[in-house]
């Protein structure tokens, strides 16, 4: 496949035009021409460049990329290692950051809704990002037992959530934000959330909690956004016949 005509569809996909993000969307390094494999990950960085290019990579999908605001505008160090190795590779590098938080199917919380059991009928957009709506929340069925959801999400995610229960015990309308959400408690509470899920937890969140009797589940940055980049790999495959492979970096953040 033609990695213009990749990255085009990514592009579509994901609906980028949406969406104002903190670095640049989509295509950040060029290379090869012609795409047969894509490497997947959550972050780029010189571990995971260095795997994919041993495999035979021409395209790395990360959900973060490089050129973050606030860092500094000189390739020098390990920021020049990267990109050299990107080069040495001929491999390109694609970033999806909101996009890939806010996609209905594949997107990290769509698949984290997909994992507790919430209805795609009962999902509604929520937790603005510049101008955009990354997160969701949705209404199960019937209420479960807190502990059942939790279970769920060892199961899926491979590690126990850090938590400050002080919600019901039987959960009925649950907010999603993955990665570094827990800025969205107050919002989903008076959105009527009894829940929100999130990967990280700020120091005010545990009293905030208890304050709001709400539940509060922080089942990590990394592994809450592992979901929609394996996703995204899945779906290229069965779309486009590209081998591809997710590298998993566990990060206990």
């Amino acid at each position: 496949m033609k990695r213009d005509d990749l990255f085009d569809w990514l592009d579509t996909y994901l609906d980028v035009a949406r969406f104002r993000d903190y670095s640049p969307i989509g295509l950040q390094v060029e290379g090869a021409a012609e795409v047969s494999k894509v490497a997947l990950g959550v972050s780029a960085h010189r571990g995971i460049i260095d795997e994919a290019a041993t495999w035979g990579a021409q395209v790395l999908l990360v959900h973060h990329g490089f050129f973050w605001p606030g860092e500094p505008l000189i390739l020098k160090g390990f920021r020049k290692r990267r990109i050299q190795a990107l080069f040495d590779a001929d491999m390109s590098l694609g970033s999806y950051h909101l996009p890939l938080d806010a996609h209905p199917v594949v997107g990290n919380n769509a698949q984290l809704a997909d994992i507790l059991g919430i209805p795609t009928d009962r999902r509604v957009p929520f937790g603005d990002a510049k101008g955009a709506a990354i997160g969701l929340i949705g209404e199960l069925e019937t209420g479960r037992p807190i502990q059942d959801l939790l279970d769920a999400l060892r199961t899926a995610l491979g590690r126990d959530a850090l938590t400050f229960l002080h919600g019901p015990d039987l959960v009925h309308r649950i907010a999603i934000v993955s990665g570094g959400g827990a800025g969205f408690l107050e919002e989903a509470v008076a959105a009527g959330a009894q829940l929100l899920l999130t990967g990280e937890p700020r120091e005010p969140t545990m009293a905030e909690a208890a304050e709001m009797e709400a539940h509060f589940v922080a089942a990590g940055h990394y592994h809450t956004e592992t979901v929609g980049i394996r996703a995204l790999g899945e779906e290229i495959a069965s779309r486009h016949g590209l081998t591809c492979r997710f590298f998993d970096w566990t990060n206990p953040v």
